[in-house]
């Protein structure tokens, strides 16, 4: 009763000695200077619900009310907030990937290309996969949704399945039938088809083809040149074939001239050669042909020129010219007299001390003229064109020339001529003579002089007994300086 502020009337006030309204108790409830108290239920240092009144701490109350889940200690404004399917643990009012305080959210990786991977470059953390993101960052090119870890390593120059590895350098390459390779063991560019193996890209020694048939020679392949050595150089599975070379010519009897008959190109054989000079290749005796007509009809001729023949064979050949074109071709010039030159009188070759020279007055002598066995005719060809001279005169092929064998004599009515080689006629049928025979002239060789205006030509004159000069059946010796005249046989 010494206190003013002490009596039943007075409020409590909260100071933890004095009983201000003198009802027996100290800092009751309701005191002046309470602290509201609310109950922390799950002890986690936050209350909920109704607070409480009270000069001092309550056991398992506190002094607020901001726990938001009071019966789980892991749930209060200081807890951390984690993914647990939509709680508020720091009793924001926002849970899971609403808060961005988030602690133990998951990161997730783009999945540009969609195929399941994600790159490792752009990323989001968060509790539930963003759209978009997936939690593997193992794909190494999220561009392509072909590549990515479970893909299968195949020949494209990529790194499929993302070892770090491509091509031939990932053991776990998966080859395809278009990935066989051939050894090119020679270095040719062609690979053996025995010797293969799989590779997305062929080593040094190795190509794509298969098309060599002998990789130990480089010179043995597809684009090499077939030559003539039992190979198949260009393995097309033939030998020796397409060769251009030759022409060659069968030597049957081995005397090393050829048939032209044979006439082949390729490779040669072991009885072949490179001339076609033979006329007769069953005797390897012989191989050059008689005359003229025998060349024509072998297929030998190059065309009119100069040849060498070999007449009755005898083993003694000499040249010759040859007119393939004329009268059907053949023909073999035995004399020619140009202008002015006149025979002399022998049965020798004339004019040959400096060589064969058809353009000028030869003659060859009775060893040469009388080996030939003509079965056309013997032919005399002047250069008179419609003149006094005939221009073709034709006799008989069996007529045998002796330069110097007279028949019959001028004036001497009395001795025959010989009349199959004393009569000229106008072609090789012999239906029709250049002139009447007569008598009366004589006939040096072949050819025969008549009486008159008519003239037969041939290789001398009568003029022989008189003047020892020889013309060409020349009425007059005089004639012989215009014309020149050749004889032929054939």
């Amino acid at each position: 009763d010494t206190d003013g502020t002490i009596s039943p009337s007075d409020p409590e006030v909260c100071d933890g000695v004095i009983d201000h309204n003198c009802d027996g108790q100290v800092d009751e409830a309701g005191a002046v200077g309470s602290t509201m108290w609310y109950f922390d239920y799950d002890l986690d240092g936050y209350g909920a619900g109704i607070g409480v009144l009270s000069c001092s701490a309550i056991t398992d109350y506190v002094s607020n009310n901001a726990d938001c889940d009071d019966s789980d200690i892991d749930i209060s404004p200081d807890a951390s907030e984690v993914c647990d399917g939509g709680v508020d643990n720091n009793c924001n009012g926002l849970s899971d990937d609403q808060d961005g305080g988030l602690i133990n959210g998951s990161t997730w990786y783009l999945d540009f290309d969609q195929d399941g991977f994600g790159g490792a470059q752009y990323t989001l953390t968060s509790c539930l996969a963003p759209s978009g993101y997936v939690s593997d960052s193992s794909d190494c090119d999220d561009t392509n949704s072909t590549v990515n870890t479970t893909a299968l390593e195949m020949c494209d120059g990529v790194d499929n399945d993302c070892d770090g590895l491509a091509d031939d350098n990932d053991p776990a390459v998966i080859y395809q039938a278009s990935d066989i390779v051939y050894a090119d063991l020679d270095g040719d560019g062609f690979g053996d088809p025995s010797n293969i193996d799989l590779a997305c890209a062929p080593s040094s020694n190795q190509v794509l083809n298969f098309e060599d048939c002998d990789d130990t020679d480089q010179y043995i392949q597809p684009l090499a040149m077939d030559t003539c050595d039992g190979i198949d150089n260009n393995c097309d599975g033939q030998v020796d074939e397409g060769n251009s070379q030759g022409p060659y010519y069968l030597d049957i009897d081995g005397d090393g001239f050829g048939d032209p008959s044979t006439m082949f190109t390729g490779c040669p054989t072991s009885t072949s050669v490179t001339n076609a000079e033979d006329c007769d290749d069953n005797d390897a005796s012989h191989h050059l042909c008689e005359d003229c007509a025998m060349i024509l009809n072998n297929g030998m001729s190059i065309g009119d020129g100069i040849y060498e023949i070999d007449p009755e064979r005898a083993n003694v050949p000499f040249e010759v010219y040859c007119d393939m074109t004329t009268e059907g071709g053949g023909w073999t010039l035995a004399a020619r007299q140009d202008p002015s030159e006149q025979f002399t009188l022998t049965d020798q070759d004339i004019n040959f001390s400096a060589g064969f020279d058809p353009e000028f007055t030869f003659r060859y002598g009775n060893d040469k003229i009388q080996r030939f066995t003509p079965n056309v005719a013997w032919r005399i060809v002047s250069t008179s064109v419609n003149g006094q001279i005939q221009d073709h005169a034709w006799f008989k092929p069996a007529c045998v020339i002796n330069w110097l064998n007279l028949v019959g004599a001028h004036n001497s009515v009395n001795q025959p001529l010989d009349t199959d080689c004393g009569i000229a006629y106008t072609s090789a049928t012999f239906n029709q003579t250049i002139s009447n025979y007569t008598q009366g002239n004589c006939s040096y060789g072949i050819g025969q002089n008549n009486s008159g205006q008519y003239c037969s030509i041939r290789m001398s004159s009568c003029a022989w007994q008189s003047v020892q000069e020889g013309g060409a059946a020349p009425c007059s010796v005089s004639q012989v300086n215009n014309y020149t005249l050749s004889l032929w046989v054939k």
